[in-house]
């Protein structure tokens, strides 16, 4: 007797139904992520109104803050989808590519935030 689409079966794997839902519900939160991550780059000109009254000499860096989002955002990007059509490909775990990228859009954001706010410390 064979299990329903929907159990993990004796070997360990997701059923491809449930690794489906999962990969397509991490891939959307990390378009949201990709895209409002990269929106506070708009802040980073506000970082540095205190250097109009004092002396920064490190302003150059709320624009590395910015690179260093967007690039991991791209990077994140490109790994979930080469990862997600790899395991596609050998039928093992989808759902954990998508998940990593997510992770890094997310740990990049928090890099970029602080290589900005050290612009003005």
């Amino acid at each position: 007797m064979t299990p329903p689409n929907d159990v993990t079966p004796a070997g360990g794997r997701p059923s491809a139904r449930i690794d489906r839902c999962a990969t397509a519900v991490m891939f959307a939160g990390l378009v949201v992520a990709g895209t409002v991550a990269p929106l506070w780059s708009g802040l980073a000109v506000m970082v540095t109104d205190v250097c109009a009254y004092q002396d920064c000499p490190h302003e150059y860096r709320a624009i590395w803050g910015v690179w260093v989002c967007l690039a991991g955002v791209v990077l994140s990007l490109v790994a979930a989808v080469a990862g997600t059509a790899r395991a596609s490909k050998n039928r093992t775990r989808m759902w954990v590519w998508p998940t990593i990228g997510l992770l890094g859009v997310v740990g990049t954001w928090c890099a970029g935030l602080l290589v900005t706010t050290s612009a003005v410390h």
